[in-house]
């Protein structure tokens, strides 16, 4: 049994760069329709799950699985990033540095532009990436012990516990530039409306966080919330920024009062 177990965790481990070959071919704009993003789509999903279920094993490095996550993290933009962001991110070596960059740069140094967001093409999937990287993200809840597991419900709960550690800095890092922007924008368009698809952007991921927080507080892990605060800390400033414009979109004054809160919160648990 042992011999089987290990032959099984080799022959992972060969096909594990495979399976990262071909999540990222699902993600690529190879053909610009609707039939074939939702191909893509259903691809990306199947591949997704099969690798979900394997990175427990012992076998499946950090650094690979951090490629997992990095490919995901790549296709949840919804559109495409000026000239700063770009050099933000091709300077930095690490999601969280991305993240103080962002929040430290003095954006008011530079002229902004009001031209239109250029969105991305499959945007399907670009919405699908961002909400698994929050999903990715959240803490997770230990069964009770009077639940009764077998052996591929542990090696799920595993899989969940590395990829929220792990992925926690990137959907930082995706709430920074998704909140810089809002408040670049913000200035720049005065009294107009903000894009419909940055809208639905900047919800997503304050509905993220707060779902993040409502499930760290209930775990109510001194150690895991002391690791949480120091990722999230990062935000805490622009969400009191982004406070000033909460009449820009319908429904964000709640979120952003209550993220501020809930972050505030664990600063001294």
């Amino acid at each position: 049994m042992a011999e089987v177990k290990e032959l099984k965790s080799d022959v992972t481990v060969q096909i594990f760069p495979l399976l990262l070959q071909n999540l990222k071919a699902s993600l690529v704009d190879n053909f610009d329709s609707d039939v074939s993003e939702s191909f893509d789509i259903e691809k990306y999903n199947q591949i997704k799950l099969h690798i979900i279920s394997i990175i427990s094993l012992d076998s499946i490095s950090d650094s690979t699985i951090e490629q997992f996550i990095s490919i995901i993290w790549t296709s949840s933009f919804l559109y495409t990033l000026n000239e700063i962001e770009n050099d933000i991110l091709t300077s930095s070596s690490s999601p969280s540095e991305v993240s103080k960059k962002i929040a430290s740069f003095n954006f008011d140094s530079i002229y902004g532009s009001t031209k239109p967001l250029e969105k991305l093409p499959r945007i399907k999937i670009s919405k699908l990436c961002l909400n698994d990287l929050i999903e990715f993200s959240l803490p997770v809840i230990e069964p009770d012990s009077s639940v009764t597991m077998n052996e591929d419900d542990t090696s799920l709960l595993s899989s969940k516990k590395i990829l929220s550690g792990k992925t926690l800095p990137y959907f930082v890092s995706r709430c920074a530039f998704i909140f810089q922007k809002f408040l670049n924008d913000c200035k720049l368009l005065h009294k107009q409306p903000l894009p419909k698809i940055q809208q639905v952007e900047i919800m997503t991921v304050l509905e993220g966080i707060s779902k993040y927080l409502d499930i760290l507080i209930v775990i109510d892990d001194k150690e895991k919330i002391k690791n949480s605060y120091n990722h999230l800390e990062v935000l805490y400033g622009m969400l009191i920024k982004c406070t000033l414009y909460n009449h820009k979109i319908k429904g964000i004054s709640e979120l952003l009062v209550s993220n501020c809160l809930k972050i505030e919160s664990l600063r001294d648990v």
